[in-house]
């Protein structure tokens, strides 16, 4: 039987085609029902209201993303849009391309992850079909703002930091939690917000690129350039994950759109979901 974890997977457009190959190998090979990818996320490259993540500009137009989006649709995937800029005001919110790329997506079956409140309620006056999803961006770790979160949002993403709060958890709607898995930064990192809050001054401004050198561009991050060390503490274990779905969490995700493929994708669908499953059908899955 098909575990119930539903996973949303970075890179929908950025790996269209590498991902839609995974799916159709590995469903066919296990010859299971059901679907291994309940959902993916990403954004057209270049559009204003991206955020989170800083990715290489796409050679192929936002009409062809439209197209990938409905396929995915097509194949009972659902799509979230990253319009997860920390920094819009309400004269954004006027984008010609941002909407029409919004207007030809909107659709029951996919969401919007925001990291901003004016966004949340745009959305829901223009574009109500859409699932609003509430972004790590927001970088809030108390219980107050989850608990706010939750009843304004579809779904909230859980900070990395409290993966394995589970007493905060405990206190809250699991159900509309979801769980990053594969976070690469470092734990309670100083720079989380200046970082995000620079990638959303670079897509608001227009820019595919990065004007000048400095701490943000060197290849790394500014918490790696100032000494501390990437050492996958964030990463959430098979034990881990199992505990969290015992406590109701369905949701997790799977981050990595802004790395090579085979590089950092793969390997976590590798682990997190074709040997869950496998644990899962031979019954190790405790």
């Amino acid at each position: 039987m098909l575990t119930t974890k539903k996973w949303n997977l970075a890179g929908g457009l950025t790996y269209f085609h590498e991902i839609n190959d995974f799916l159709s190998s590995v469903e066919s090979f296990y010859n299971l029902p059901g679907k291994f990818i309940d959902a993916v996320f990403d954004s057209h490259a270049g559009l204003p209201w991206n955020g989170g993540r800083f990715v290489d500009p796409f050679h192929f137009t936002v009409e062809e993303s439209v197209r990938r989006i409905r396929a995915y649709n097509e194949r009972g995937i659902r799509f979230n849009i990253t319009f997860s800029n920390r920094l819009l005001t309400k004269e954004d919110l006027a984008h010609e391309d941002c909407n029409w790329f919004l207007s030809q997506c909107h659709s029951s079956m996919n969401g919007v992850i925001v990291a901003s409140d004016i966004l949340r309620q745009y959305l829901r006056s223009c574009y109500p079909k859409y699932r609003v999803i509430a972004s790590i961006g927001f970088d809030r770790t108390d219980l107050e703002y989850y608990r706010e979160a939750q009843k304004l949002y579809d779904t909230v993403v859980l900070h990395p930091d409290l993966n394995r709060d589970y007493d905060l958890i405990k206190h809250l709607d699991a159900s509309r939690l979801e769980v990053l898995v594969n976070e690469f930064c470092v734990a309670n990192c100083p720079f989380r917000t200046e970082h995000s809050t620079y990638i959303s001054e670079i897509a608001l401004a227009n820019r595919t690129y990065f004007m000048y050198d400095n701490e943000h561009t060197r290849g790394s991050c500014l918490a790696v350039e100032r000494g501390y060390r990437r050492n996958k503490e964030l990463v959430v274990t098979p034990q881990e994950l199992n505990r969290l779905h015992k406590m109701g969490i369905t949701q997790f995700k799977i981050q990595g759109r802004e790395h090579p493929f085979d590089a950092a994708i793969y390997p976590a669908l590798r682990e997190y979901t074709i040997k869950d499953t496998i644990r899962t059908i031979c019954g190790t899955n405790r």
